[in-house]
């Protein structure tokens, strides 16, 4: 029916639409020639231009609306320059339809300037209709239901939570829908986001993790008085017996100190309030004999005695300071320990003290009466050696290799790896180590020695010119001290000569010194007349110059010799006819050395060998 009315309308329109006749114009202005442009629009009235004072008139021009022939053929308006759109809902927004489009300069009823209708159907269908949850596009913005529609989420369990898993896109919640989709159980309506959280194994509270925040709830109880320990929180909900839910123990390893314990006179904070001793107070009894106990009668209040003041009044006899409940009952008819009995015939086990030490030997055990005044015997049997008085129980542990103590060990935490130093240079052969106490004897506690058997070589001795490491540092006589010059041609100091003379088959020369080396020479030869100093025949005097021979130390004596007959080996010979030999060792006479069998060039005279020489 609509769109016949429709068609009606439009049927009406064309068949009352008629053509506008123009009139003659006049004009009173000047005559002008057909032939001349005025408006310059390129046409002439001699063309056709129907008013050549407005360039925008002449033929072919555009018509507009505004009241004139544009084109010049004779009609106002005709062409209708603008469009209108037919608004059949009447809700002020047209429809775009080629069909029902018309151009007019004015609009015609049930038409409109605006072709923005999304639904001209509908007049609750525009773009200013607000936009309702019915799946239509009211605002005709191209969206359906936009800011109406949201996400919900089934709620299984009532509790006002959604499951996550389980979402509808709606305008409205509906039944069993929630917007909250936050719950992490939604079978159980006791878990959801803000419920409680328990200790049950469970995220109640859906909310980071199970028993959150339920771990420090109570606290460790070691002492028992029903206060525990804020330091020591359980680490969960699963909880043993000895944690409590107060946390306000001040200390947890004394029972009688907690919030609710009486203040003592203790020097401690009983109560745990932050005061010691505050309103606390006891009596104290006079201790006239001074053995520690006081007697009843004499007294004062406080928390610290005055001098002469004790806390117990048990003393039976406060004029004698052997009398008092922990002195020994002795056998002298009289009350020692104020149990009432005087002399009480107590049955002991006593014991052999053989080394006076104080305790008795176990082994030695017999039952006496205190009072039967057995000589020698003592009530302490632990004694794990009565033989020796250093030996007992609580004695200092000495490093002897006994059990001093007696406490099973033998010379605990004093024995150390030692090691042994042969050459007594204070440091020892790292392979020969020997557990013991003390650095004694030939024992030391550095094990670096690089040479156990040469007392000039340890770590940190003076480097010589021996060919030896004496420092223990891989190097040998690295010092530029023993550069030796021997064979340069000049005669150094300490030099005998440079170089020397190539004279003998039987000794080495020193690199260092250039001299020749006399330490292995076996004799030297002083038989008879041939004595090389002193009386005649071998001597002392003999001997010293053998030493500072062989030695090269002019300070060089024998302290011990023998005199023998010459040996077949070279030697130092007595007459001249040999070798000289050139030397600063203290020795003033010619000295003569060969390579030559001594026995038998002098025959078996005396000679002096095997001397032993300092070195000074």
């Amino acid at each position: 029916m609509k769109y016949s009315w429709l068609v009606c309308f439009m049927l009406l329109v064309s068949a009352c639409g008629g053509s506008k006749e123009i009139e003659a114009e006049t004009s009173d202005g000047p005559e002008s020639s057909d032939d001349e442009d005025k408006d310059l629009d390129g046409y002439t009235v001699g063309d056709g231009d129907c008013d050549d004072t407005k360039g925008s008139i002449y033929p072919g021009a555009e018509d507009v609306c505004d009241g004139q022939d544009n084109n010049c053929d004779g009609e106002i308006d005709e062409g209708g320059s603008l469009t209108f759109y037919i608004d059949y809902d009447g809700d002020g927004y047209g429809l775009d339809s080629e069909m029902f489009n018309i151009s007019a300069c004015e609009a015609q009823a049930g038409y409109v300037d605006n072709a923005l209708d999304c639904d001209d159907t509908d007049s609750d269908v525009n773009p200013d209709a607000l936009e309702r949850c019915d799946e239509l596009d009211n605002d005709c913005d191209g969206s359906v239901d936009e800011d109406l529609v949201a996400t919900y989420h089934m709620d299984s369990d009532g509790d006002g939570f959604g499951d996550s898993t389980m979402p509808s896109e709606r305008c409205e919640a509906g039944d069993g829908y929630v917007l909250d989709a936050r719950d992490c159980d939604d079978t159980n309506a006791e878990i959801h986001p803000g419920a409680p959280e328990l200790c049950d194994g469970i995220d109640n509270n859906c909310l980071d993790g199970i028993d959150e925040g339920l771990s420090a709830s109570v606290y460790l109880d070691v002492d028992g008085d029903g206060y525990g320990d804020p330091g020591m929180p359980a680490s969960g909900c699963d909880v043993s017996e000895g944690y409590v839910e107060d946390n306000t123990d001040c200390d947890d390893s004394d029972a009688s100190v907690h919030p609710d314990a009486e203040e003592l006179c203790d020097d401690a904070d009983n109560d745990c309030d932050g005061a010691v001793d505050e309103d606390a107070s006891m009596t104290f009894y006079l201790d006239y004999d001074g053995d520690g106990y006081g007697a009843p009668g004499f007294t004062m209040e406080g928390c610290t005695p005055t001098p002469g003041f004790v806390a117990t009044d048990t003393d039976c006899n406060d004029l004698d300071a052997s009398i008092h409940p922990d002195a020994p009952e002795l056998c002298d008819g009289l009350d020692n320990n104020c149990n009432l009995l005087v002399d009480e015939a107590t049955t002991d086990t006593l014991y052999v003290d053989d080394d006076g030490d104080g305790f008795g030997d176990p082994d030695t055990a017999t039952t006496a009466s205190t009072c039967d005044a057995v000589g020698g015997l003592i009530t302490d049997g632990t004694d794990c050696d009565d033989t020796d008085p250093t030996v007992y129980p609580d004695a200092d542990e000495l490093c002897d290799g006994l059990d001093n103590d007696c406490d099973g060990d033998v010379d605990e935490d004093l024995a150390i790896t030692l090691y042994v130093d042969d050459d007594g240079d204070g440091y020892g052969d790292a392979s020969m180590p020997v557990v013991g106490c003390d650095d004694v004897g030939d024992l030391v506690v550095d094990s670096t020695d690089c040479d156990d058997t040469d007392a000039t070589v340890y770590p940190d001795a003076e480097e010589l010119c021996d060919d030896l490491d004496n420092d223990c540092d891989t190097e040998i006589d690295e010092v530029e001290a023993c550069e030796s010059s021997c064979g340069d041609g000049v005669l150094d100091e300490g030099e005998e000569q440079d170089p020397p003379e190539s004279i003998f088959s039987t000794v080495d020369v020193d690199d260092l010194t250039c001299r020749w080396d006399f330490s292995e020479v076996e004799q030297l030869y002083c038989n008879g007349g041939c004595s090389w100093a002193g009386d005649l025949s071998c001597d002392d005097a003999d001997a010293d110059i053998f030493c500072k021979l062989r030695t090269g130390n002019p300070l060089s004596e024998a302290s011990s010799y023998t005199v023998e007959t010459a040996l077949s080996a070279p030697g130092f010979p007595c007459p001249s006819g040999y070798t000289d030999v050139y030397t600063d060792r203290g020795v003033s006479e010619t000295v003569y050395y060969t390579d030559l069998d001594i026995l038998a060039t002098h025959g078996p005279g005396e000679v002096v060998t095997n001397p032993v020489c300092t070195d000074p």
